[in-house]
């Protein structure tokens, strides 16, 4: 099964958006995986992945069905394009093997939050805005306010629980010691080299050598043919048209 997963990582279906570029959709790309996971004939997934990341629970949507696919006996061969940092790292935590080229910017294990404060903005042009709100933390996320102290301690909090979470996840992933990953953490961005040097990834190459380690993973020869399947199957020239258009595939 071959499966892309190319741009920022968002909740939701994977599209391409004229400001932002590809969005790799987390609903999109795990339901890919799960599909490539129950098909009796794939025998192994080639993940391409080429992204700098976005939300992380988009990103731990996709990642469960990396492990899942692991579980289950199909190796997951993750193949880095120009980056996989933060989420785009996040999802590959948990592959059988990871392939990046030399030159791929890896890792950025980390995790920040944050929201534009415009009250400034709104008073410059006159907009006056009023809200009703009821409960802790109901304006936490109010851009007419900064955060308070207590919605400041439960963006601290969220953020050291995601972080616990990838860093968690990139020790199981990886075969690291927790304390070997807070070392290579704290939102660093390595090389493909380094990354290989530190245990990020396990082989430098780009894609061909990627397919090159899938085959191996699945004790195919090299000069045996194998089928590659796209998951979720391409759109046809119609449905592309559609798509740019705005309307939704037929």
């Amino acid at each position: 099964a071959m499966v892309y997963g190319v741009g920022q990582i968002q909740r939701g279906d994977s599209e391409y958006g004229t400001a932002q570029g590809w969005i790799m959709g987390g609903d999109t790309v795990a339901g890919a995986l799960a599909e490539a996971i129950d098909d009796p004939e794939v025998d192994a997934i080639l993940f391409r992945i080429d992204s700098g990341g976005g939300s992380a629970v988009a990103s731990e949507t996709i990642g469960r069905e990396v492990r899942r696919a692991v579980e289950q006996g199909k190796p997951v061969i993750v193949s880095m394009g120009t980056a996989a940092a933060s989420g785009g790292y996040w999802i590959a935590m948990d592959a059988s093997q990871i392939v990046a080229d030399p030159g791929t910017l890896t890792g950025s294990i980390g995790v920040f939050a944050g929201k534009p404060v415009l009250t400034e903005f709104w008073g410059e042009i006159g907009v006056n805005w009023g809200q009703v709100a009821r409960g802790a933390n109901a304006t936490m996320w109010s851009t007419l306010q900064d955060y308070d102290r207590r919605g400041r301690a439960r963006l601290d909090a969220f953020l050291d629980q995601v972080y616990a979470a990838f860093t968690d996840g990139v020790a199981r992933g990886r075969g690291l010691s927790r304390d070997q990953v807070l070392e290579i953490a704290q939102g660093r961005v390595w090389t493909g080299q380094q990354a290989k040097e530190i245990g990020l990834v396990d082989e430098l190459g780009g894609f061909t050598r990627a397919l090159a380690v899938t085959r191996e993973a699945i004790g195919v020869a090299p000069d045996r043919a194998v089928e590659l399947r796209a998951f979720p199957p391409p759109l046809d020239l119609w449905d592309q048209a559609l798509e740019l258009l705005g309307a939704p595939p037929g």
